[in-house]
């Protein structure tokens, strides 16, 4: 078990900050995401952009976080947090060696690039005052754990989870013992799920879903993975999935360090058939979007085959 941490990012708007928290969360179990536009939007909907308010945001937010990370939790702060003291504040309620600032250093300019919410261009035409980075400072921090430039386009939000993993917690998550499921996925349903969903509750550990690499099937295996990927992104379970030749058996000899497990699931859990889903498709009959795992109807409305 990981011991908990707290993982604060701090950037200008538009850096990659929610970005890669997504990403995090997929990785660390018992972690939950503060995020500063939801802040905005309820704790701190009362609040403006002015020093004080802006010191009392990140005061709301830091007390936040110590109560969640006492409770056990590992917890991904994603706030533009400016100011130095504040974030001085924030690192105070928490035990020195589990505070982790993350500095995004992307450019201002790079940020204005992005710009998805249109907010740069509002507060240079004066529609939002106060606003980080143009009429308001960004107090880069003097001192921090890891820092970022996200303008490299070698390094996703998933790359730059990842180093933030292995750093934080001492540890590659490739490395991190994982429990497998082989399947050929065809397509990834609600019975898969089931088990995959028992098994996480009860070790937390990531999965290691390895995909049959079966010649006969509707879909190809590189297909099928991105399937899994994708459901699984969706539904915030950490994992690895690969690709494996196709098996005619599993053996071993005697305890080598892991187990084998049976999952015990509901009879109607049980009774789902990949079968019959792929008879109903090719019926035509869209009653197999609600038997496949959440995400899945959609990538498959999306890719096609």
């Amino acid at each position: 078990m990981l011991e908990n941490k707290v993982i604060w990012f701090t950037g200008l708007s538009g850096s990659g900050k929610s970005t890669i928290a997504d990403e995090l969360i997929k990785m660390v179990p018992d972690s939950v995401i503060l995020d500063g536009d939801v802040f905005r939007d309820g704790l701190c909907k009362d609040l403006g952009f002015s020093i004080e308010d802006r010191n009392e945001n990140i005061r709301r937010a830091a007390e936040v976080t110590k109560i969640l990370y006492n409770s056990g939790k590992n917890v991904i702060a994603s706030f533009i947090s400016p100011i130095e003291k504040d974030r001085e504040y924030a690192r105070s309620l928490i035990n020195e060696r589990d505070f982790n600032l993350v500095h995004l250093s992307t450019s201002l300019e790079e940020c204005e690039k992005r710009d998805v919410k249109g907010l740069y261009k509002k507060a240079r035409d004066g529609l939002i005052p106060e606003f980080t980075g143009i009429d308001s400072p960004f107090e880069k921090p003097s001192e921090y754990e890891l820092e970022f430039d996200t303008e490299d386009e070698d390094l996703a939000p998933k790359d730059v989870a990842e180093k933030i993993y292995k750093n934080v917690f001492n540890n590659d998550f490739s490395k991190v013992p994982h429990d497998t499921f082989i399947g050929r996925w065809c397509p990834f349903h609600k019975g898969h799920f089931a088990i995959m969903k028992e098994t996480y509750e009860k070790n937390k550990n990531p999965l290691l879903v390895l995909v049959r690499d079966t010649k006969f099937d509707k879909y190809p295996a590189e297909y099928r993975k991105q399937m899994v990927e994708y459901s699984l992104n969706h539904m915030d379970i950490p994992s690895t999935v690969k690709i494996i030749p196709d098996i005619d058996s599993v053996n071993w000899g005697r305890g080598v360090g892991y187990g084998t497990n049976l999952v015990e699931v509901s009879e109607n859990i049980k009774g789902i058939s990949a079968t019959e889903i792929r008879n109903l498709m090719d019926l035509g009959d869209n009653s197999w979007r609600n038997i496949v795992c959440d995400g899945v109807a959609e990538f498959i409305d999306k890719n096609g085959l």
